[in-house]
């Protein structure tokens, strides 16, 4: 629930049979502790990668409190940034072909890199990482499930430790797009889509909804455990920054990728 945080639904895969640990049978368990494909890692809030151009929500915010961007203004994508190489768009790799005149909301619909690696160029990398960090990234949701990972968050102070180097633009052109050093869990990329969709607060995700009640509970304590009491479930926080104003051109963008035949 994007309100709430209530895990109504969360998979992982592949999947084991729980039965394993009843059987008694240290074989069976053994084949599944030593099982490359790590059947017992819970995906959800664990597994830790690039979260790629789903990540373009956060720089688009970020851009859209930087006084300095336009988002009504078109920039013209030629396929890639400089050369035609590297920083490049999907399409062009594809096609051979960019997306021409495009803005935010464009960029957003069609997933174009260029357009992010221009206006993250241009913003630089601190006020980016400062709103990924605004979003969670880099830091546990507070879900309440075992060895959650934080994910990484590279930003110019951690670069070297992160990454064996300085910062560079092309980190920031990376990080623009969900990519490079920048890695974060399933449950950390559907709490910032949450966000979008809840008005911009940022919710703890929980998938216990009580504790110890039984039908006979009264109504008080069920709507006290609903709203997360008792068992430390966090309100849901306002994320910094996040306005009326940047929530709309967010929310266009995003209606456009599943309701604009180029999305």
């Amino acid at each position: 629930c994007v309100h709430s945080g209530d895990l109504l639904v969360a998979a992982s895969t592949p999947r084991f049979h729980p039965d394993v640990f009843l059987s008694g049978s240290e074989q069976a368990v053994r084949l599944l502790l030593d099982d490359p494909a790590g059947p017992l890692v819970d995906r959800v809030c664990r597994m830790t990668l690039a979260p790629g151009s789903v990540f373009k929500v956060v720089t688009a915010a970020a851009l859209l409190d930087w006084p300095e961007f336009a988002p009504g203004e078109s920039l013209f994508c030629q396929g890639y940034l400089k050369h035609p190489d590297v920083h490049r768009c999907a399409v062009f790799v594809r096609r051979g072909t960019g997306h021409g005149d495009i803005t935010l909301a464009d960029a957003l619909c069609v997933s174009c890199n260029v357009y992010f690696f221009h206006h993250a160029g241009r913003m630089g990398a601190e006020r980016l990482v400062d709103w990924a960090a605004r979003f969670g990234f880099g830091q546990p949701t507070g879900v309440d499930l075992p060895g959650e990972s934080p994910g990484i968050l590279p930003t110019p102070a951690n670069s070297e430790s992160i990454a064996g180097h300085p910062w560079r633009t092309a980190d920031t052109y990376a990080t623009a797009i969900g990519q490079g050093s920048l890695t974060a869990t399933p449950l950390q990329v559907a709490r910032m889509m949450a966000a979008l969709a809840n008005g911009g607060r940022l919710v703890t995700p929980r998938v216990l909804a009580r504790v110890g009640l039984t039908e006979q509970a009264s109504d008080s304590a069920d709507a006290a455990s609903a709203e997360g009491e008792g068992h430390g479930i966090a309100s849901p926080r306002p994320i910094t920054g996040l306005n009326e104003a940047i929530l709309r051109h967010l929310s266009e963008g995003l209606r456009r990728v599943v309701a604009d035949p180029a999305g």
